[in-house]
């Protein structure tokens, strides 16, 4: 008797305890985004969307889906947690919908920042916990907030140099087809890390480097600008170039190859009288690229004809190019209260990187986006509230041309340009104090 009551308790708590344990198998929402992004600054959107994952706790379960969802937003995380919605409290909503949901609650402020989480009900009308908290901040929604100017540096820009130190080369007679080549040796230890090779020529061409067709070009309004480092290697390589010139106008050839080897060794090869040269007919007699330098080779030194610059070419290939130093901008200001929350907002055009007290601010290159810049220009947002210090700090921004700056603007094809980079900030100090300064 005492034996069969004992198993009857303990089948009483077995199933007293399944349901507690079956509400587990939930939907917890997960991975929060606002515009697709995780914890994002500087949404301008009045209305972001936001999403959620649903991760079910149960891998065998199957069939599990949402069937309602409540959203709170909060204008700080401590009223977030105390499931305080001062912004927006959605209540409970019949849907399956778990992406692109607009945000409906109080209009937002700029520089705004919003804490939301979410849970959701699955299609057998259970519910899950909150979400771990998320965020996102609002960026500058009116002109106003911008306290900066756009400031810049105007012109400073040059020429490039690859060939100040090379010479055309020809060879007897002018015209037809030509080919040059030039030996180059790279030590065993010491193989390249880095190599660009430079040439114009008089007319049609085609690149090989030991043995291998790299490129063609047109002719002096075409010329070649190539990274070859995977074409060569250590020891004996040989860079050559058939061009088939006009006989009806004076005939050339013009280049460099420049290399940064393994253990920093920089090398520069140009053409210059180094370089050798075969007739046309020889080489159709099945006469190798590679072929050495010996008493009976056909292959001759090529003939000097003058500097980069010289008549009847002048500075053709990159007679309009220009080349433009990166811009350095900085400015010092002092904090003298404890911050509470540092906002930075920066548009470097065309390229930038922020610094703050010598460190990089966030890790993005190529930055902002490309635009339309008579029409619109962005910005990218950064919380810099730990890269401050008390007392005088510094702001800095590194600006580069991108596509705001064209360094050519005719060859090989027009290309618009807006003028010199320029740049503008505001950073806003939320302080300790609820005083808040912006500049």
């Amino acid at each position: 008797m005492f034996k069969r009551s004992f198993t009857l308790t303990i089948l009483l708590v077995a199933i007293s305890w399944l349901p507690l344990k079956a509400a587990e198998g939930l939907l917890p929402p997960t991975d929060l985004r606002c515009e697709y992004r995780k914890n994002p600054l500087g949404i301008d959107a009045a209305n972001p969307r936001l999403r959620w994952a649903l991760e079910a706790t149960d891998p065998s379960a199957r069939g599990q889906k949402q069937a309602a969802y409540q959203i709170l937003a909060a204008s700080g995380e401590e009223r977030l947690r105390n499931d305080q919605g001062d912004l927006w409290d959605t209540g409970r909503v019949e849907s399956d919908k778990s992406i692109q949901v607009p945000y409906e609650g109080k209009p937002l402020a700029s520089g705004g920042r919003v804490w939301w989480k979410v849970r959701v009900w699955d299609n057998s009308g259970k519910a899950s916990g909150w979400s771990e908290p998320a965020f996102w901040s609002m960026g500058l929604l009116e002109a106003e907030g911008w306290k900066g100017k756009w400031i810049g540096l105007e012109g400073g820009e040059g020429k490039p140099e690859q060939f100040k130190k090379a010479q055309w080369i020809w060879t007897q007679p002018s015209g037809g087809t030509r080919p040059f080549r030039r030996i180059i040796e790279i030590p065993p230890d010491n193989p390249p890390s880095d190599a660009l090779l430079y040439l114009v020529c008089s007319g049609a061409s085609t690149l090989y480097i030991n043995g291998k067709e790299l490129t063609s070009a047109k002719g002096l309004n075409d010329p070649i600008s190539l990274d070859v480092t995977q074409a060569l290697h250590t020891g004996t390589n040989v860079v050559a170039v058939n061009v088939n010139a006009s006989d009806n106008a004076p005939s050339g050839l013009i280049g460099a190859v420049e290399m940064e080897l393994a253990h920093g060794h920089t090398v520069a090869i140009y053409t210059d009288d180094k370089w050798q040269a075969v007739p046309y007919s020889v080489y159709q007699q099945q006469i190798d690229f590679s072929d050495h330098p010996g008493h009976n080779s056909p292959w001759v030194p090529a003939k000097v004809l003058g500097p980069y610059g010289m008549a009847p070419w002048g500075e053709v290939g990159w007679a309009e190019r220009s080349i433009l130093p990166a811009r350095m901008l900085r400015k010092d200001f002092e904090v003298e209260r404890e911050v509470k929350r540092a906002t930075l907002c920066v548009s470097g055009l065309g390229l930038s990187e922020a610094y703050l007290n010598g460190a990089k601010v966030g890790d993005d290159v190529l930055v902002p986006a490309l635009s339309d810049y008579d029409k619109r220009v962005f910005y990218l947002t950064y919380d810099v509230t730990q890269r401050l210090s008390p007392g005088v700090n510094a702001l800095g921004v590194i600006l580069g041309n991108g596509r705001y700056f064209a360094p050519r603007h005719m060859v090989p094809t027009f290309t618009r340009t807006f003028g010199y980079p320029s740049c503008c900030c505001s950073l806003k100090l939320s302080m300790a104090t609820g005083e808040c300064s912006a500049w």
